[in-house]
Parts: structure tokens; sequence; C-alpha cells
């Protein structure tokens, strides 16, 4: 009986070891970095699609229907920084839900 009573309080404390190793640092430091990548690629999804498509579908369909087209784009910074402040929401938000603090 007193082995398995030790046994028990060994597992146990090996459990709250490894959830005592997980530094919150380091989860921080990998929510940051994701967030940074959501970021960048939320804003090339951005740029792609409200700068790139508008100027070359019209050239695109003109080659398809046989008339001429003319596109033109612009983009403001305001707008790739809302895109880019989304993304890291949501990178960060995914990365923290997968390691479990929320």
């Amino acid at each position: 009986m007193m082995v398995l009573a030790e046994v028990d309080i060994i597992s146990s404390l090996t459990w709250l070891g490894s959830v005592a190793l997980r530094k919150p640092t380091v989860v921080y430091l990998k929510t940051f970095l994701v967030g940074i990548g959501g970021s960048m690629v939320a804003m090339l999804l951005w740029i792609t699609c409200a700068l790139f498509l508008p100027i070359y579908l019209p050239f695109l369909i003109s080659r398809v229907t046989g008339t001429g087209g003319v596109g033109a784009a612009y983009i403001r910074s305001g707008s790739v920084l809302v895109a880019a402040l989304i993304g890291f929401v949501i990178g960060a938000a995914w990365e923290m839900r997968r390691l479990r603090l929320i």
C-alpha cells in the first residue's frame, strides 16, 4: 500500500512539474510572433485584393470579351494598417487558444 501511495504522489508531482515548466514569457513570445505572421499574411491578401485585382481583372475580362478595358487602383496606408491589425488579433488569438491560455 505504501508503495502505491508514493507512486501516485510522484506521478502527480511530475504532472505539476510539466505544467510549471511552461514559461509565460515564451508563450507570449510565441503568441506575438504568430500575431506578426498573421498580420503579414493579412496585409499581403489585402494588397493583392485591393491593388492587383482591380488593375488586372479588367485586362483579363477585355481579353476574353474582345473589348478594351482600363483598370486603376490605389491603397491608402490606413486600410493596410487595419488589415494588419485584424490579422494580428486573429493570429494571436488563435495561438493563445491553441496554447489554451484563453
